[in-house]
């Protein structure tokens, strides 16, 4: 007649469990990686556009003798320089009457929306290159590579 087949193929609902909760703790553990990596790329995005604002700055210091101080919020105020694509970043306004960033040709700002992992931080541009970062979350500059200074 018909043997019938004792072993049966397939998994335990135990074996699934176990497999479920490894994939979750890889996923744990992997997700702030991401995230850290993911800001850290739109700070790179920063920092081509305070080279750019700081490029335009130089040329006007060497027409004019002076920086050219910021206008409001994403106004260049005059400077050759377009950053009306980005869409993570303000450009900040440096003058004196801002009290903020001094000693800077350019800051810019990020902005925060709810997904922004390390905050609303700022980044400025020194005449020498030399870029600086406060504010955001705790630890959000170190953890983007800038050195922290207060504005």
């Amino acid at each position: 007649m018909f043997k019938q087949n004792t072993s049966k193929s397939g998994f335990t609902l135990l074996e699934l469990l176990i497999v479920v909760i490894i994939v979750s703790i890889l996923a744990a553990v992997a997700l702030p990686q991401f995230t850290k990596i993911t800001e850290r790329s739109r700070a790179a995005e920063a920092v081509a556009i305070l080279g750019a604002i700081r490029t335009a700055q130089l040329v006007y210091y060497q027409e004019h003798g002076v920086y050219r101080q910021e206008g409001p919020w994403n106004d260049p105020n005059g400077l050759d320089v377009d950053i009306s694509t980005s869409k993570y970043f303000s450009w900040c306004p440096t003058g004196p009457s801002e009290g903020y960033a001094p000693g800077a040709v350019a800051r810019i700002r990020r902005n925060n929306p709810p997904t922004a992992p390390l905050g609303q931080y700022n980044l400025k541009i020194t005449p020498e290159g030399k870029i600086y970062c406060w504010a955001g979350a705790p630890g959000a500059c170190k953890a983007l590579g800038f050195e922290e200074q207060a504005p």
